[in-house]
């Protein structure tokens, strides 16, 4: 304001025409402004919140991820570390620790299939779906996948207080002792 009204062009009354313009102006910039910050900030998974999280989500076919958003911004962050020809055991570790929390698994690999065994640690049934459906969707495409979600781990096991030796003459297969 004060660098228009030095020109001499503009009359300094708070009233003039010339003054009530420019306010109009500075209002219409000021939204403009803040429509862009917001554009940025629901741009980006670190500072996205709701409705940026939807559209992220949805752009890269992520599915919901949780309800939580921070898990929802952690999921996020860890798939986009993943990019195409990336598909390392170590690479689905790292996008699984990162968005499901602490687990086990192996991976092997036969020709072109990746087999893949997750040991299931209390995982919720909407994160082992969420892995079945989001896994496939990252390797990739000359390569075969097959999950397995195993819920018996050693832990599992020694909670049940019998030996290998009382289980095996109980004729137990894996299925009883997993049920137990």
């Amino acid at each position: 304001k004060e660098k228009l009204l030095s020109t001499g062009l503009y009359d300094d009354k708070e009233d003039s025409a010339a003054l009530l313009e420019l306010r109009c102006y500075a209002a219409g910039f000021q939204a403009l402004g803040d429509e862009i910050e917001s554009i940025l900030q629901e741009s980006f998974a670190q500072t996205a919140e709701a409705d940026g999280l939807d559209y992220i989500e949805n752009k890269y076919d992520l599915g919901f991820i949780s309800d939580n958003q921070e898990e929802r911004k952690r999921g996020i962050i860890a798939a986009s570390k993943i990019a195409a020809g990336s598909f390392t055991q170590r690479s689905i570790e790292t996008f699984l620790s990162e968005t499901v929390g602490e687990f086990e698994m192996d991976a092997s690999y036969a020709n072109s299939t990746v087999g893949i065994t997750i040991k299931n640690r209390g995982l919720s049934s909407y994160f082992i779906e969420w892995i079945k459906r989001i896994l496939p969707k990252i390797i990739t495409a000359e390569l075969e996948l097959s999950i397995t979600i195993d819920g018996l781990s050693w832990t599992k096991i020694d909670e049940k207080n019998l030996t290998w030796l009382e289980m095996d003459n109980k004729n137990y297969t894996w299925a009883d002792i997993e049920i137990m």
